[in-house]
């Protein structure tokens, strides 16, 4: 059976999810210490610039996400914006594996979703 695999280079490890999942919500009002802007700066730099932007030059993914906002109405902060992307990458965890029929249904939703997650999709599967 043909599947699509999750690059070795965007797998995390055991303890950086759990670290990931207990940060509080992303949401403008919660505040962050520095130990977690950190994570979310190291973990962004690993997954994403490294692999994703170092390869091809383009604008960072965060950058984009930046110029939208809260419906409250402030502006979305940087390590907000890394979290909107680490997010996507930490759901992916679950399911490093995609037959094709879950493949299929991954990619069509990036058609109607946002546009930084359909690039991230687009990096981090690989035909198996």
């Amino acid at each position: 059976m043909k599947t699509y695999n999750l690059l070795p280079e965007f797998k995390m490890t055991k303890e950086e999810i759990e670290m990931y999942n207990s940060l509080p919500d992303n949401m403008p009002g919660n505040k962050l210490n520095k130990k977690q802007l950190n994570f979310i700066w190291e973990m962004y730099y690993k997954y994403i610039t490294k692999n994703i932007y170092n390869q091809n030059w383009s604008e960072e993914m965060y950058k984009t996400e930046m110029c939208e906002k809260w419906p409250s109405g402030p502006r979305v902060k940087s390590h907000e914006a890394k979290r909107f992307i680490l997010g996507n990458l930490v759901y992916r965890q679950e399911k490093p594996i995609l037959t094709m029929e879950e493949a299929a249904d991954t990619f069509l939703s990036c058609l109607t979703a946002r546009p930084m997650y359909a690039k991230l999709i687009s990096k981090v599967y690989k035909k198996g």
